[in-house]
């Protein structure tokens, strides 16, 4: 065999072994980094499970140096950057998007990091995760939005930038399906409510119990909530299933200009609910809401009215309620 033949041979059997030598090298340098990303990654999520706001952000520096999954989950779905949500740290939040963690990512229960920083309260974060470009309509198991939820806190400047992002004003809740306007009224958080009026909100929805914003509005005594509701179309005389109505239950609570309010929008003052037959005034009657009855009294309700066995004079005076007795005496 030609001697040029066999050096050939050599330098290609030499070269074979070069390279396997080269692939096992990296073969032995990938597992190695992978291990170490794997252990980094247990790392950061441990960190982030105990983190709170003397956490040096350093220490999730020198773990993400190597590169480690981000999105790494605990038991209940949490990742590092939903973790740093729930305790406040916009720092923390930014570094981990800057190192490729999903912003949207949701715990078991489908809460997501946008959800839970609007749960805390964490205006910081939540700014970070608009900024990230956060979904903010994804909603948690039980329907709730980040929306949803600031309504319900009363928490204007998380209301105006989810609605500016394109947040849906009529998301339902699945328990009860109601809406951020519900939440906003139920609590009498005014300027959320005319928030939500601007962006679209259905003022007559219903729930799933039969109620109304308008109704739970009056039932908290919110005159200014109340205003903006019927100013936008609601419905004075919506009923629930035992036929009571705002004015009714605002009557029965004693808000007195809640109750003028609703007379003037044309709210019917002899309504009587299902279960005992009682009128507006003769609740007030009942339970000593003197301006209530006046109000009622102005606008020529009936008292003949008569539920539980007594009449709106009678069941005044049983409960001790003089200064009723006299009104309506002298009225009568």
């Amino acid at each position: 065999m030609p001697e040029i033949f066999l050096h050939r041979k050599q330098k290609i059997a030499v070269a074979l072994v070069m390279a396997l030598a080269f692939l096992c090298s990296v073969s032995q340098l990938s597992a190695q980094e992978h291990f170490f990303r794997k252990q980094a990654a247990g790392r950061l999520l441990a960190l982030a499970q105990k983190i709170d706001f003397s956490t040096d952000i350093r220490e999730f520096q020198k773990q993400l140096q190597y590169r480690p999954n981000p999105d790494i989950r605990d038991n209940n779905g949490a990742t590092p950057l939903w973790l740093a949500s729930a305790a406040g740290r916009n720092d923390v939040v930014q570094l981990l998007l800057d190192h490729g963690a999903g912003p949207d990512i949701p715990t078991n229960d489908g809460a997501t990091p946008l959800w839970i920083a609007t749960v805390g309260g964490h205006i910081g974060v939540v700014r970070v995760l608009m900024g990230a470009g956060a979904a903010v309509d994804k909603a948690a198991e039980n329907g709730t939005t980040p929306l949803w939820l600031a309504s319900w806190n009363g928490v204007v400047d998380f209301a105006r930038m989810y609605l500016e992002a394109g947040a849906d004003p009529n998301a339902r809740e699945k328990k009860n399906r109601s809406t951020p306007l519900w939440c906003a009224s139920v609590n009498g958080h005014d300027r959320i409510v005319s928030l939500l009026l601007e962006s679209g909100a259905e003022v007559n929805i219903v729930t799933a119990d039969r109620t109304s914003p308008l109704l739970m509005a009056a039932s908290g005594g919110h005159l200014k909530t109340v205003r903006l509701l019927l100013e936008r179309g609601a419905d004075a005389g919506f009923r629930t299933a035992e036929n009571t109505t705002p004015l009714w239950i605002a009557a029965a609570r004693g808000y007195d200009e809640v109750v003028k309010e609703l007379i003037a929008a044309g709210a019917d003052p002899d309504v009587r609910d299902r279960k005992f037959g009682s009128s507006p005034v003769w609740m007030a009657a009942q339970n000593g809401h003197l301006e209530v009855v006046r109000a009622l009294v102005e606008s020529g309700v009936s008292l003949e009215t008569e539920a539980r066995g007594f009449t709106v004079i009678e069941i005044a005076e049983e409960q001790g309620h003089g200064e009723i007795v006299n009104l309506l005496t002298i009225d009568d």
